[in-house]
Parts: C-alpha cells; sequence; structure tokens
C-alpha cells in the first residue's frame, strides 16, 4: 500500500526526523549466530498507484544512515509519485541508539549476510518490482557480494565512491591501517567515554561548516564505545578482506553496475583508473566522474548532487515512471 511502511520492519515512534525527511524509522531484526541483532533501518514510502522499485541502501562506515537522510530524502523527493520507495539499512552494531549484546563482532562477512537477508524479505514482500542496490564506499563492495548471491533478484547496482579493491593499498588504507588493530580500536573506543564532556565543543569546532543534523550524528556516535569499536574492527576486515577485484563478477554482471567517483579520493586512489579499465568505461553512462569537488564523505554536503545523478541513472534505466 502506498505510504504505508512493510511489515518487516519494526516502526518506532515517527521523530522530528521521520517527519522532516518523510520517512519512517524502525528497526530489522537479524539472526546473527543465534543472536537477535537490532539494525536501524529508514523507509520512505511510495505515493504512487503502483510501486515499481524498491532502492535499497547500504551505507559506508561508519554505518549510520541518518548520515544520508539528505541524500535519500532528495532522491525519494524526486521519485515518490513515480513509483519509487527506499529502505536504507545500517550496517550491524553501528547504531548507538542500539544495544547490542557484549562482545558481538560484525565483520563484513556478517553485513553481506544482514543485507542478504533484507533483500529476502524485500522479495518476498513484492515478488513484481525491481530491485536497486546503492552502496557507498564499503557498502559498495557488500553490494557486490549480495548481487553473486542473489543475480536473479537484483537488477542494478549504483556503486558511489566505491572501495571495492584493494583497500590496504589506497592513501588513506597506507596511512590508517594501524589505526584499526584490535588493541587499538579498544583503547579508542573506551576513551570516548572519557571524552564525552568536550565532544560538543569539540564538533562544532572541528566542523563548523557541517548542518547541525550531521554533526547531531557524529556526536551521537562518538559518544558509543560500542558504536566505535565497530565500525574499527570492520575497517580491520575491510584492509585484510579487500583485495583484488572480482573480474569475473563485474564483467559478468556489467549491465546491471553504475559507478560514480570523485575527482580525487583518497579512499580510492589509483583503483580507480583499476577498475575503469577492468569495465571498459562505455561512455559516461556507466561510470561517472564527478567534477564538482564532491569528495568521499558525500552525504555531509554534497547529498543533492548525488541524488541527482542517481536520479538520471533510475529515469535512464526505466526503474520509475511519472505513469505509475
Amino acid at each position: 500500500m502506498a505510504g504505508e511502511a512493510p511489515s518487516f520492519l519494526q516502526l518506532a515512534c515517527r521523530d522530528d526526523e521521520s517527519k522532516s525527511t518523510g520517512s519512517f524509522s524502525g528497526v530489522f531484526h537479524h539472526n546473527v549466530s543465534d543472536t537477535m541483532v537490532a539494525t536501524h533501518a529508514r523507509w520512505w514510502p511510495h505515493t504512487s498507484l503502483q510501486l515499481l522499485t524498491v532502492v535499497l541502501f547500504i551505507p559506508g562506515n561508519p554505518g549510520l544512515i541518518d548520515f544520508y537522510n539528505p541524500f535519500l530524502s532528495e532522491l525519494h523527493r524526486s521519485f515518490k509519485d513515480e513509483g519509487l520507495a527506499i529502505l536504507a539499512h545500517a550496517l550491524l552494531g553501528h547504531s548507538p541508539h542500539l544495544t547490542i549484546s557484549k562482545g558481538s563482532e560484525f565483520l563484513l562477512l556478517q553485513q553481506v549476510e544482514a543485507v542478504i537477508t533484507v533483500v529476502d524479505k524485500i522479495n518476498a514482500c513484492w515478488n513484481n518490482i525491481k530491485l536497486v542496490l546503492i552502496g557507498h564506499s564499503v557498502g559498495s563492495w557488500i553490494i557486490t557480494q549480495v548481487l553473486k548471491a542473489r543475480p536473479n533478484v537484483v537488477d542494478a547496482l549504483y556503486m558511489l565512491f566505491p572501495t571495492i579493491s584493494n583497500m590496504a593499498r589506497t592513501p588513506n588504507g597506507r596511512i590508517l591501517s594501524w589505526f584499526f588493530h584490535r588493541p587499538i580500536a579498544s583503547i579508542i573506543s573506551r576513551l570516548s567515554i572519557l571524552l564525552r564532556p568536550i565532544v560538543t565543543p569539540t564538533v562544532y569546532l572541528l566542523y563548523s561548516s557541517w548542518p547541525e543534523h550531521q554533526r547531531a550524528v557524529l556526536r551521537s556516535f562518538i559518544r558509543s564505545p560500542d558504536s566505535i569499536f565497530a565500525a574499527l574492527i570492520l575497517a580491520e576486515d575491510e584492509m585484510r578482506t579487500i583485495t583484488a577485484p572480482d573480474h569475473s563478477l563485474l564483467t559478468e554482471h556489467l549491465s546491471k553496475l553504475w559507478l560514480c567517483y570523485a575527482e580525487k579520493d583518497d579512499w580510492v586512489g589509483e583503483e580507480r583508473e583499476v577498475l575503469t579499465r577492468l569495465l571498459g568505461e562505455p561512455a559516461d553512462v556507466r561510470i561517472v566522474h564527478c567534477n564538482h569537488g564532491v569528495p568521499h564523505a558525500f552525504c555531509i554536503l554534497h547529498g543533492d548532487l548525488i541524488a541527482q545523478q542517481c536520479g538520471n541513472w533510475l529515469r535512464m534505466g526505466g526503474f520509475v515512471s511519472s505513469d505509475a
């Protein structure tokens, strides 16, 4: 039904953020190693007569979906009357307002399995719609693995500033890999407790150009030792696991791939050229190189530009229709 959230989401009360974005905030429950894990999700419903396409969005690391509210709300505003609904799903263990079991660790394998579960739920709920997966940064790698597992269900991948190959070799990977090692990650996450009294003024001082909404999301993350630890150990796993690009997977599903790169991105580095050569770059339709100074963390200040790009892809791929 138009305007309603899917039954597989446990909805929370509609807060100010939900009202301002036209979305429903909720929780998706996952069974991970026989333990139930609550994960933040947000749903933007379609308002047309017929649902044509569901976009499933997977964030980068840290995987807090509220960083992306302006981006997803703009995309939704443009196409909600044309058969489009959007589901954003956080990374396991990254949501500060949700408690996780002591000692729980969620690495790339668990993140991929969680998204596959969401895809299966969407497919069971609406088996006659198109499904587009959008991933940012490591979210792009996650959705490639979902495509591998569910090739007949996923219709397109939109990879935004994708980190899908040799992360440890990128400029940031070379500099920061040591920072993600487990003992250091544990120390840093515990230090966040001591630093809580100065979080607000520090965030305001260092990120004064950010919108207040984005600063609030960052403050909630910094105040959560569990979320910090989850993000850091996932980053360690990214350095170890994301190595050579999956040539056979990417070339087999070339028609489903759409990529957007920054002009300069130290989380991607020379891997952009490697993947461009690998995929053959059929004009600038499938691979877009942003030249507006959009950074890797596009969601902070440039969500509208990337929403426009994703909107162009949705239109070109026939995933939306004014007749819906």
